[in-house]
């Protein structure tokens, strides 16, 4: 390759190299300096000869011009010709002394940037790389005539090759393809540049784009390069941003950028009315994923409570049975299908993967997962799920509201919590802790077995504490099997005539507690505790329509996660019909929402952390009845 292209710049006049900086430029030498027409005559009968590669012929010619006139102010020309037939025949000892005898003499003769070009050129063919840039760089870019600039150009970017050095292999390959080479040379050195970007960092390579000097075919290769790496690390919006730029130069029709920027169009094409609904339709979890699919096919469809907004597209994924990744899901949602945002998974060792996903794609997702670290993820990650920290808040608010009705102050109560010792209880005692303490409430914690059968002794040790609040974070088995214990011990959730003696605290209990078959079992028993319900059918007019329509569509009532997956299409249903335009955007508008109408769910915003900020609702249990108060 070497030996291909230094035989065509023996064929070309002159030299020329890449500006580093403004100079003067440098012109062609006039040939006619003789004062001898003899010596002009001879001159030129040895560059026709030249001309024509008989070098044999001419070195005689222009040996006999330097014998016959040594003192002419051709010499030095002649000095340069014999000097580039001894480089033609690889005698570079002898070139660069025939070029060094014009170079040394003063900067300013007009042979001494040409004498300085073959210097550069000789240096390359003795493998000197570093004399290379010594010789080319300072006049590079200078002169006047094109095929100079383009020899110049290509000799200075291989040395710089060759020296590792790819910024300024780089900069030169662009003042190379700004002089118009022929094709074979031009795409030779793109090839170079797609070659050295292609084991850069980004950070290397937006540094050595800053140093372009023009939008041009080389600023581009370097930018889809950008692009590449950005996609690769799935910076989603960062690789946007770049191609947005390649399209703007102009440059956007090259074949090396259409396949990439089609990848990242296809990445951030978003229909806005089509959602993806990632949920357990199979397997374990598939009764309350059914539920979130019922709520979300009603939520979607034109309906009697969602009136005036568009109908929206579901595209269902069932994360049970799908045989894709997490990542491979979420990929084929927004790729394929252009869905705006995704609701789902339901899943915990599913959601953290998708969102993470979802996140790096700029995809917005409304999770529904029981885990409250998922909507920490980034801020295109949402939870429309009831938190651990949101029910014990909503507990303790209702004991604080229950507590100022008979003239007291929660501060001077005391509270106990009886929680199984396993992940649930222990998270759900902490989190209480946490909140009385920033409430100046002194609280107690009696822990027992998960398997436990018999609460007796646990709830005779209880009994020995002082408290009037009482938190049960436990399931509704275990409740059932606990507060007749609790009774047995003398503790009771209200008062009475018959039990004068006893020690009467409020339940608080977590919706963890309540099941349809709790209150058969031992209603009596937990009469005025007060139950966090994560849906509420009468708390509101939308929620009593939602809850017939439900039943007149499906022949049951509704549950949470029904209701959770259809105030999820509502929120956005919304958006878009309030002009939302792009999942970005889609992002903020979900980050500033405050007031929803038409959901049925507590809902006023999201918080910092993504979480739906506002409390469930707590129900206290009166008779066999579950009633707001």
């Amino acid at each position: 390759m070497k030996k291909r292209w230094l035989m065509a710049i023996l064929c070309v006049p002159f030299l020329s190299g890449c500006p580093t900086e403004v100079a003067k430029p440098i012109a062609s030498p006039v040939v006619q300096q003789s004062d001898s027409p003899e010596a002009e005559s001879l001159f030129k009968e040895a560059v026709a000869l030249f001309d024509v590669k008989d070098f044999e012929q001419a070195d005689e010619k222009f040996a006999l011009f330097e014998s016959e006139f040594p003192t002419d102010p051709l010499r030095d020309q002649v000095s340069i010709y014999r000097g580039r037939i001894f480089l033609e025949r690889g005698q570079l000892a002898d070139a660069t002394t025939r070029f060094l005898h014009v170079y040394n003499k003063s900067d300013d003769t007009p042979m001494h940037p040409y004498a300085s070009m073959y210097l550069g050129v000789t240096a390359y063919q003795s493998g000197q790389f570093e004399s290379v840039v010594t010789y080319l760089h300072p006049i590079a870019g200078r002169f006047e005539d094109s095929a100079d600039n383009i020899t110049v150009l290509n000799t200075l970017w291989r040395a710089y090759a060759e020296l590792n050095n790819l910024e300024q292999q780089i900069l030169c390959i662009e003042s190379l393809i700004a002089a118009q080479p022929d094709a074979d040379l031009a795409q030779e050195a793109l090839d170079a540049v797609r070659h050295g970007v292609s084991g850069q960092t980004e950070a290397v390579l937006k540094k050595m784009r800053a140093k372009l000097e023009s939008k041009g075919t080389v600023w581009t290769l370097v930018s889809a390069r950008i692009a590449e790496i950005q996609l690769q690390n799935e910076q989603y919006d960062a690789a946007t941003e770049t191609t947005t730029d390649i399209q703007e130069s102009g440059q956007s029709n090259a074949a090396m950028v259409t396949a990439l920027i089609e990848a990242v169009e296809s990445r951030n094409r978003a229909d806005m009315r089509t959602i993806g609904c990632l949920l357990p339709l199979t397997g374990k979890m598939r009764l309350v994923g059914q539920e979130v699919s019922r709520g979300v096919s009603l939520a979607a469809g034109r309906s009697p409570i969602n009136d005036g907004l568009a109908p929206m597209n579901i595209v269902m994924r069932d994360t049970a049975a799908w045989k894709k990744t997490p990542e491979e899901l979420v990929e084929e949602l927004v790729t394929t299908h252009h869905v705006s945002a995704i609701i789902g998974p339901m899943d915990a060792h599913l959601s953290a993967s998708v969102a993470k996903k979802a996140q790096q794609m700029g995809v917005p997702i409304i999770s529904l997962s029981a885990d409250d670290a998922v909507s920490k993820t980034g801020s295109y990650v949402f939870r429309r799920f009831v938190s651990n920290r949101r029910e014990v808040e909503a507990l303790v608010d209702k004991a604080r509201r229950t507590a100022e009705l008979s003239g007291k102050s929660l501060l001077g109560l005391r509270c106990a919590s009886l929680y199984p010792a396993n992940g649930y209880g222990e998270l759900m005692n902490r989190i209480l802790k946490q909140t009385l303490q920033a409430e100046g409430v002194d609280m107690v914690s009696v822990s027992f077995q998960p398997d436990i059968t018999d609460f007796v002794k646990v709830a005779s040790n209880l009994a020995r504490e002082d408290f009037s609040l009482l938190f049960l974070p436990m399931t509704s088995s275990q409740l059932a099997l606990a507060a007749p214990a609790l009774a047995s011990a003398g503790i009771w959730s209200v008062a009475s005539d018959d039990r004068a003696d006893a020690k009467v605290a409020q339940y608080l209990i977590p919706s963890a507690g309540y099941s349809e078959s709790l209150l058969p079992r031992a209603g009596r028993y937990l009469q005025r505790a007060a139950f966090v319900v994560r849906f509420d059918a009468d708390a509101s007019t939308e929620s009593r329509a939602f809850s017939q329509n439900f039943y007149n569509a499906y022949k049951v009532m509704p549950s949470a996660f029904a209701a959770y997956g259809y105030d999820a299409v509502l929120l956005l249903s919304q958006a878009v019909d309030a002009g939302v335009v792009g999942r970005s955007e889609l992002r903020s508008w979900l980050d500033e929402v405050v007031e929803a109408p038409q959901l049925v769910l507590p809902f006023e915003g999201f918080d910092e952390q993504g979480e739906a900020d506002a409390l469930p609702a707590v129900v206290v249990l009166s008779g066999t009845e579950l009633i707001r108060e």
